[in-house]
């Protein structure tokens, strides 16, 4: 843990969305999907959603929808991004 600036160079890479978008009230499906995309890595580094949701100034339940979103949308290759380890 303490790799959350990582995570979010890792995404920026990947998406091309900064880590201020990440943060923004943004609804738009390319910054809601980098952050879904966020939201999952930090799941993996063994973050918990409260912890998740502080760095993303959002609601612990709203991180769970994410990670749920995340398995919809992975099993279904609409993500459009392939998660590799840190």
């Amino acid at each position: 843990m303490g790799n959350e600036i990582a995570i979010f160079r890792e995404v920026k890479d990947k998406t091309g969305v900064q880590s201020g978008e990440i943060i923004s009230r943004s609804r738009t499906w390319r910054i809601h999907r980098a952050r879904i995309l966020f939201c999952q890595l930090c799941r993996l580094q063994g973050y918990t959603t409260t912890e998740i949701g502080v760095m993303i100034q959002r609601n612990h339940a709203t991180v769970l929808n994410m990670l749920k979103k995340y398995d919809d949308l992975s099993k279904f290759g609409q993500l459009g991004y392939k998660i590799v380890k840190l």
